[in-house]
């Protein structure tokens, strides 16, 4: 986004443009819009927080409060702290960028905005305020109609999983949402799964989350001598409780690729780890990657599903059969 089109942006969320310029770095630095709820203090009293502009997407990062992420984030957040819904609406037109609001707002600036998911594998994340995701803002999945449907119907998950991971219902976007704990329970994020089959993107990531900062999971591993790596969040909250059981841990790694410092995770849980990445071209590539990072490090195994079937789609008799000849 270019420096005009994120002036009109940031005058939507209280902030002083009428100076705004860009440093040699392409950085844009102004007083954080998130201060009253999650500084110190509750101001900035000196600009803190960095957009980058003319890069798609453009991202923030505010090095008071440790929030950062695409400007689509920055505005859900101010529109969630805020109750705003026109800045709600905006914040989905920034992601998607293919709503007529945004073209007319931006004044025909127009980006593509739909790669979430930028390069920060080998970054630490950052830890986040658990009131990021409070209750208020994203209610437990079990109590909403839609989510509850499509969690225990078309998924058949156990309720017992659904509160252990304590998924969440966003009801604004209609997506079941997974926060994201590190093994000390410490908040990174939060991933979106839309309930309809339109929906665009399938997936969201909240508050700046990026895939390869973290292996899901972690925080429900148990010290187990083996470690089910899997690629989505539903395959391990569906199916982690089965594993203890055969003495299996499950962590999940958002997509079949390995990120070095997922790669350092998994090391560190000194465990026989064992991919079950689908079986297709993904998967394979993903698993040939992992042996890459991780050969020599780990003892690897892979454990190859049935074609077009993963372990979200397993009852347990079938998971067990899978997984025995591991036990």
């Amino acid at each position: 986004m270019n420096l005009n089109g994120l002036k009109l942006v940031l005058s939507r969320l209280g902030v002083d443009t009428t100076h705004l310029q860009a440093n040699s770095k392409g950085q844009v630095l102004i007083h954080c819009p998130l201060a009253p709820w999650l500084h110190d203090g509750g101001s900035d009293a000196r600009p803190g927080c960095s957009i980058v502009v003319d890069k798609t997407p453009s991202l923030f990062k505010c090095f008071a409060c440790g929030e950062q992420g695409k400007l689509a984030d920055l505005v859900d957040s101010y529109a969630e702290l805020t109750d705003n819904d026109e800045l709600r609406k905006l914040s989905m037109d920034l992601l998607i960028d293919d709503k007529p609001s945004l073209l007319s707002t931006l004044a025909g600036v127009r980006e593509s905005l739909d790669d979430w998911v930028y390069d920060v594998a080998v970054d630490k994340p950052i830890v986040l305020n658990p009131d990021m995701m409070s209750y208020e803002r994203f209610p437990l999945a079990t109590g909403h109609l839609a989510s509850s449907t499509y969690l225990f119907d078309e998924r058949n998950m156990e309720p017992e999983n659904v509160l252990r991971f304590d998924l969440r219902y966003d009801p604004r976007q209609n997506r079941v949402v997974f926060p994201v704990f590190d093994g000390g329970g410490n908040l990174y994020g939060a991933v979106g799964r839309g309930l309809t089959r339109d929906v665009t993107p399938k997936y969201y990531n909240y508050f700046g989350f990026a895939a390869g900062k973290s292996l899901g999971g972690l925080n429900h591993c148990q010290g187990h001598p083996k470690v089910l790596v899997s690629e989505g969040y539903f395959d391990i909250s569906k199916t982690v409780s089965w594993g203890w059981d055969l003495g299996f841990d499950s962590v999940c790694t958002w997509h079949a690729d390995l990120s070095e410092y997922q790669a350092d995770q998994l090391a560190s849980l000194d465990a026989t780890i064992v991919f079950c990445y689908d079986n297709d071209s993904a998967g394979n590539t993903g698993w040939e990657r992992a042996k890459t990072r991780l050969g020599g490090v780990c003892t690897l195994r892979r454990l190859t599903p049935p074609i077009s079937v993963d372990l979200g789609d397993m009852n347990r008799p079938q998971f067990e059969s899978f997984v025995k000849p591991f036990c």
